[in-house]
């Protein structure tokens, strides 16, 4: 018995089909690759700012359910007295839009040193009165505020906004809206 020397190997044809295939095969697991990381990181930041915006109404929620004599100014402000530790101070919630740079937020505004707790119309700002309660990062648009309750009446506020998240620039925005109802009725 004689053996062949032979030795098997691939065809010109062979070698390329393979490797079409194989690069198929990669562009299109590379593919659902960026499409998951891209859809992962457009839902991580609608999350992030839905965190936010949760922070935010929680924060303004607390201070408005603790105020009394509520006062509206454009929709865009409110201003209304409340107490902390026994300290009874103006606190003003105010919406801001930048026309330059396109972007919205939200303020806040304690105005701790008065004396006479006169509505804060005429007092000067100072560095330190004023929180930005959404980062820079966040676009708030359509913001309103408004006041429910006839006088005499227990007042209801609502709040409206869009909160607005940018992700590989494409715009994803989130409608919220949220009704508070103080829990003082004081009229000092």
């Amino acid at each position: 018995m004689q053996k062949s020397k032979c030795k098997k190997s691939f065809t010109l044809i062979e070698a390329l089909t393979s490797v079409a295939v194989f690069m198929i095969i990669a562009t299109i697991l590379i593919n659902i690759y960026v499409a998951t990381v891209r859809a992962e990181r457009i839902a991580y930041t609608i999350l992030r700012d839905s965190d936010i915006t949760q922070n935010v109404l929680e924060t303004m929620s607390r201070a408005i359910r603790m105020g009394s004599d509520f006062e509206l100014i454009d929709n865009k402000s409110l201003t209304f007295k409340t107490e902390e530790e026994g300290k009874k101070f103006f606190t003003v919630f105010r919406y801001q839009y930048d026309d330059v740079k396109q972007n919205g937020w939200i303020e806040r505004i304690k105005y701790t040193n008065q004396t006479d707790l006169t509505p804060p119309s005429d007092l000067v700002i100072r560095p330190g009165d004023v929180v930005r309660l959404i980062p820079e990062s966040m676009n708030i648009d359509d913001f309103a505020f408004d006041i429910f309750g006839e006088a005499g009446e227990q007042k209801n506020i609502s709040i409206k906004f869009n909160a607005v998240s940018n992700v590989y620039g494409v715009e994803y925005k989130t409608f919220i809206q949220t009704s508070i109802t103080p829990r003082l009725f004081i009229t000092n």
